[in-house]
């Protein structure tokens, strides 16, 4: 179903050259890179429904070492270009996306079971819709900041974030790698529950490991790493960790919605994650006279209401919950 979430990203990528004004080779090639790192995607996720977690974490980290590879190529240059750059990294995921394409079509010509063009549409779109709104969520603090505070808040930010953030959105993304496919797979709905409370107090426990440990460790790193440049409130600080706990909740409780939810419940979340993106943009703009923890609560608001919202789409799912004979 991710196909349609695929197709639209590269018409996104390509109408934002537009939008931007880019170098017409940049506007040539990103939107081919946006189209193949999607289609790498949907063969992770492939891979990941199997639960062939070596070969789809693979897939879906291989951006890390093609960004990688791309420095080499771009230090072979006397000026600097995004270019060559932008062509190694296109290069990259087109190889990629045609191997894991290639694995995923032989296996999947030996199901017994292969899933309904129909099923595969309704759920599409609704993945579609939800991909993007989620992709606008992670991105609304570059948007917001720079317009309603200054160019160097946000370079505070973005430091601090990096710091604090990352872990949470680790978990949030990784919540659902192992918990997804293990869901679909169980047998009874008392295994569902055991999954899900073994899986919670795991992420839990490391949530709150990593929340310790950036409220010890960033204030070190912006006195003595970065010598005071960007400084930053506590209220900031804390700030972020309790909306990460949020973020970590929405991204457990998706995860349970996608495994278990039916079509018209995958849609549900769809149109409630776009609400909940209005709620966090109006959060984040009403609280910005408070600084950067006024735009951080803004926006966990926007969290809060998306992870409530799947919580409700999830419990309900669970209680109509059958076991499937075959995996979607």
């Amino acid at each position: 179903g991710m196909l349609y979430f695929t197709l639209m990203s590269h018409e996104f990528a390509a109408a934002s050259m537009v939008l931007y004004g880019l170098d017409p080779g940049l506007a040539a090639v990103l939107p081919v890179t946006a189209l193949a790192a999607s289609l790498n995607k949907v063969a992770g996720s492939f891979f990941q429904s199997r639960r062939r977690y070596g070969l789809s974490l693979f897939l879906n980290q291989i951006h890390n070492w093609i960004v990688l590879f791309s420095v080499p190529v771009v230090v072979a240059f006397e000026r600097p270009d995004a270019l060559p750059a932008a062509l190694t990294i296109t290069a990259g995921y087109c190889v990629m996306a045609a191997a894991g394409w290639w694995r995923a079509m032989r296996e999947h010509a030996h199901d017994a079971a292969p899933v309904s063009p129909q099923t595969l549409m309704r759920e599409g779109f609704a993945a579609m819709g939800t991909q993007v709104a989620i992709g606008l969520f992670f991105q609304l603090d570059r948007l917001i900041i720079p317009r309603t505070l200054s160019i160097a808040d946000l370079a505070t930010y973005s430091v601090v974030s990096a710091i604090v953030a990352s872990p949470f959105r680790m978990l949030q993304v990784g919540a659902s790698f192992t918990l997804l496919p293990g869901l679909r797979a169980a047998a009874s709905r008392a295994g569902v529950f055991r999954l899900l409370k073994r899986e919670a107090a795991a992420v839990l426990g490391i949530a709150i490991v990593s929340a310790v440990a950036v409220i010890l460790v960033t204030p070190w790193i912006g006195t003595h790493l970065l010598n005071d440049q960007y400084p930053f409130a506590a209220s900031l600080l804390y700030a972020m960790v309790i909306v990460g706990f949020v973020r970590v909740w929405a991204g457990f409780a998706y995860a349970a919605v996608s495994a278990l939810g039916s079509g018209s419940q995958l849609s549900q979340y769809n149109l409630w994650s776009w609400v909940a993106l209005g709620v966090a943009i109006a959060g984040a703009v009403a609280a910005s006279g408070q600084g950067l923890t006024g735009i951080v609560y803004g926006l966990g608001a926007g969290w809060l209401f998306l992870a409530v919202a799947a919580t409700l789409i999830a419990s309900r799912a669970i209680a109509a919950w059958r076991p499937s004979p075959a995996p979607r």
